[in-house]
């Protein structure tokens, strides 16, 4: 799931230039972000993170979290978001097709 966010987001950015260093903080964010959507999927009472807390994280101050990584880090977990909302809309769909195959078999 991280690949396919991370190369979501490389297809959507081909041809900016990004530097190496935010690069490799990003990489971390995309799996911060699918554990943090998983977890609150999970755990009625999870807390997200706060941009503060992010910010120290990736070792980057709140300003610059707000102007380089944020808008990032709401993209990846709302591609994580989607991506569950889909499968499980998926799987909805074949035990729905499977029940009606049970009925009609009877």
């Amino acid at each position: 799931m991280c690949q396919h966010v991370w190369e979501e987001f490389q297809r959507q950015h081909s041809g900016k230039k990004i530097q190496d260093r935010v690069t490799k903080k990003l990489v971390g964010l995309v799996w911060l972000a699918a554990q943090e959507v998983a977890a609150s999927r999970n755990n009625d009472t999870y807390q997200e993170y706060a941009g503060a807390a992010l910010a120290r994280m990736v070792s980057v101050e709140r300003s610059t979290w707000l102007r380089v990584y944020s808008g990032h880090w709401a993209a990846f977990k709302a591609s994580f978001t989607d991506m569950d909302s889909q499968a499980l809309s998926e799987i909805l769909s074949r035990y729905e097709e499977y029940q009606e195959l049970k009925v009609a078999e009877m």
